[in-house]
């Protein structure tokens, strides 16, 4: 049987493959690592929402105009019994709609506050998206973060890169590395749109958010956006 997949390169997808195959050897993930220049669609919203082996989250993110996104994110500990974790209130804002002008910045400030109501993160970070090779795309981050880690507040440089391979008009492969001064993580996975630009499947695996977790997981993301609303 031959089967025909719409927009594929074959040598994008070979090398796709074989970085996804090698990523489990390296290293829990989200797709959100390392994030986009990008928001959700005009005057809507996206509901981003995944179960993983270590952490789980809900995050709803607001689209005011066509440069302002505001994000409210629950996190839960999966492996005790889904206890809340932390709170995350996050402001992102864009230079341009990188798919129209095939690059694009954004400025991304953010806090995390645990469930006693302690600050526990400040962040912030500049992510840069620009198309490559049609409509593949690479995501750059860079930034610095305050946290409080086993009672004590340290500081650190975040940096991060996530190409973004697309073999189908609706399935992308998905790959990333990410650092927290000099510990690196490298994540992998497939972006499904199972139904195009309103609802997406992620499963990926790697190393995710809790900090000082070394062990890879799995975790599954839905991300749900509807059209404009208002």
């Amino acid at each position: 049987m031959i089967i025909k997949v719409k927009n594929l390169s074959l040598n994008k997808l070979i090398i796709a493959i074989q970085v996804l195959l090698l990523s489990p050897n390296l290293l829990n993930a989200q797709e959100r690592i390392v994030d986009d220049a990008a928001i959700t669609t005009y005057r809507s919203f996206q509901i981003e929402t995944w179960y993983a082996e270590y952490e789980s989250a809900f995050i709803p993110a607001v689209s005011w105009n066509n440069w302002l996104e505001t994000s409210v994110g629950l996190f839960f500990d999966t492996k005790n019994a889904f206890d809340f974790e932390q709170l995350m209130l996050e402001v992102k804002v864009i230079s341009a709609d990188y798919e129209e002008k095939g690059h694009a910045f954004a400025l991304v400030v953010g806090t995390m506050i645990d469930k006693s109501a302690k600050l526990n993160e400040l962040y912030a970070f500049v992510p840069y998206s620009r198309l490559f090779m049609g409509s593949n795309v690479l995501h750059l981050n860079a930034g610095v973060t305050t946290y409080n880690f086993d009672s004590n507040m340290k500081a650190a440089v975040t940096y991060g890169a996530r190409a973004d391979w697309e073999i189908h008009d609706r399935v992308d492969i998905l790959t990333g590395l990410f650092a927290e001064n000099t510990t690196f993580g490298f994540y992998s996975g497939l972006r499904i749109q199972l139904i195009k630009d309103k609802l997406a499947l992620i499963p990926t695996y790697g190393r995710g958010f809790l900090r000082g977790l070394k062990e890879p997981g799995f975790s599954i993301q839905l991300s749900i956006t509807p059209d404009t609303l208002w």
